[in-house]
């Protein structure tokens, strides 16, 4: 095959390709954001660690030592190391258990920023399971269920139940020692997630992108369903709390073959 012709007209404009600049070539430089790789010049503030209490957030190319601010109750902010020394960072933590949506100012000279999120502080117990052809969840749901409970299953606290499997199965996340001599691999697992969240009242929506199945029940109603084998698929449902209260909730979640993916979030409809 030939290699394509020379284009016959200039290129308009000035391009800076981060792999022509010498300190930022190597794939780690590489910084994806919503809308495609980072400049490595205008300010970035990024969420790069999520936990069952906390957020961390680093900032780059900030003009200024920044000015940050948090509105959102049971909540407060540090400064905290990064990896990199010369990023600040700032991690949001919450005080008590609950669902605490905020908003994050960030001043620096002329650049401002306000970055909201919600920070879902609870314990999840989540259970990993195998299951064999014989117990399709699709069709033998109760039977699959019980696998759950079985010896080979492995349980563990975390916060929320988001975990990308890729081509792997959640042995390969190295979640915890137990998870990862269980040897649960890429195909034909479960998953099972329970937790208590306290809730304000109002109105919540909740959202799932999964592949495969995935079901998601609260106090014992299921508010996001699709139980099939598909490709990823996001799912949203609002669930309105009348009144503050502890809600019971659950996310079941299989997986056949192939790509896997399971991320639950919460957060205010608005």
């Amino acid at each position: 095959m030939e290699p394509p012709p020379t284009p016959q007209h200039p290129v308009c404009g000035e391009t800076r390709p981060v792999s022509a600049r010498k300190d930022l070539q190597g794939r780690q430089n590489i910084i994806m954001t919503e809308w495609g790789p980072w400049d490595h010049q205008s300010p970035l503030i990024r969420r790069i660690e999520t936990t069952a209490s906390s957020h961390v957030y680093d900032m780059h190319r900030l003009p200024t030592e920044p000015r940050i601010t948090l509105t959102g109750p049971n909540l407060i902010w540090q400064s905290v190391p990064g990896k990199n020394r010369e990023v600040p960072c700032c991690e949001v933590i919450s005080q008590e258990p609950g669902v605490h949506p905020y908003t994050l100012n960030v001043v620096a000279g002329d650049y401002r920023r306000s970055i909201k999120g919600t920070l879902v502080d609870a314990s999840w117990k989540v259970t990993f399971f195998n299951w064999p052809k014989e117990t399709d969840p699709r069709e033998q749901l109760e039977d699959w269920r019980k696998l759950a409970q079985g010896e080979s299953a492995v349980s563990l606290e975390t916060g929320l139940p988001a975990f990308r499997f890729g081509m792997g199965g959640p042995s390969s996340l190295k979640l915890s020692p137990e998870l990862t001599k269980a040897k649960i691999g890429p195909d034909h697992f479960g998953m099972i997630a329970e937790a208590k969240l306290p809730l304000p009242k109002g109105r919540w929506k909740l959202s799932a992108l999964s592949d495969d199945g995935v079901r998601v029940t609260v106090n014992g109603k299921a508010l996001l369903d699709d139980w099939s084998w598909h490709t990823p698929k996001r799912h949203e449902a609002i669930y309105e709390a009348s009144s503050d209260a502890t809600i019971e909730i659950m996310v079941e979640y299989f997986e056949i073959d192939g790509y896997a993916v399971i991320e639950f979030s919460l957060k205010p409809e608005s």
